[in-house]
């Protein structure tokens, strides 16, 4: 228990520090696991409206925006050759 109010503390601090638009490398792979879950059932966040919104929030940030509107992103493969579903490159 006071482990998750140590971590609650050190959040609070890092957003204090650099502001609500910072990501940390577990908020993109957050990102990235609740995206793929997206992709395979769009309603499967429906009932949990604060997941949908932390998607949102993160795809909002001009950094991500920007790069998700350019030719760089790579929306497919998802899981690598070694799946048997996506391997087509878009």
């Amino acid at each position: 228990m006071l482990e998750n109010e140590a971590i609650d503390i050190r959040m609070a601090l890092v957003y204090l520090f650099y502001g609500p638009d910072f990501l940390t490398y577990v908020d993109l792979v957050l990102y990235d696991v609740l995206n793929q879950h997206r992709l395979f059932e769009p309603s499967l966040l429906l009932p949990h409206p604060n997941l949908g919104q932390f998607l949102q929030r993160v795809e909002a940030l001009d950094k991500i925006s920007a790069f998700m509107k350019s030719s760089r992103i790579i929306k497919s493969p998802i899981n690598n050759r070694a799946a048997s579903w996506g391997i087509k490159k878009e």
